[in-house]
């Protein structure tokens, strides 16, 4: 299955490959229907154009186009897109899952009165763990019970 829609292998900075154009998507089958489809938070299914979200029929995207833990420096560069946009490579880590929040309580705010569907990825807690200040050491049980304690939170 995996192969079939273009991924021979895990997809990591610079790989040559992403979700085949071809494949059909929920999106693609969404937007028949009249519904305003965004995608936001991590797609890790091509950083290409090519296989961009925007191409593979998702309205909005923000967010990262591919994984956020191949790096081992800390706050690392990883490119963050508005649609096509590239608007920075160097984020901060722990205000992405609030970020990602606030994209999303603002799509749902314009589409409120239309039929929409929103994939919403979190980049955590899949490492490097990055707790917004706010959670930081709040669980008592380390970054990884922290960042889950912060998505709790955001999700409501």
């Amino acid at each position: 299955m995996h192969q079939r829609a273009g991924f021979p292998d895990v997809q990591l900075w610079v790989s040559p490959f992403g979700l085949n154009p071809n494949e059909i998507t929920i999106a693609e089958v969404l937007k028949k229907k009249e519904y305003s489809i965004a995608c936001i938070g991590k797609w890790h299914l091509g950083d290409e154009d090519v296989f961009a979200p925007n191409q593979q029929g998702f309205d909005y995207f923000y967010g990262i186009r591919l994984v956020n833990g191949t790096q081992k420096f800390e706050n690392f560069g990883v490119p963050i897109y508005r649609n096509d946009f590239l608007l920075t490579m160097r984020p901060d880590h722990s205000k992405m899952t609030r970020d990602f929040t606030d994209e999303s309580l603002s799509f749902i705010e314009r589409e409120k009165n239309n039929h929409f569907f929103l994939y919403l990825a979190y980049t955590m807690p899949h490492v490097p763990i990055y707790p917004g200040n706010g959670f930081r050491g709040k669980s008592g049980n380390g970054l990884y019970e922290d960042a889950i304690e912060e998505i709790d939170w955001n999700v409501g």
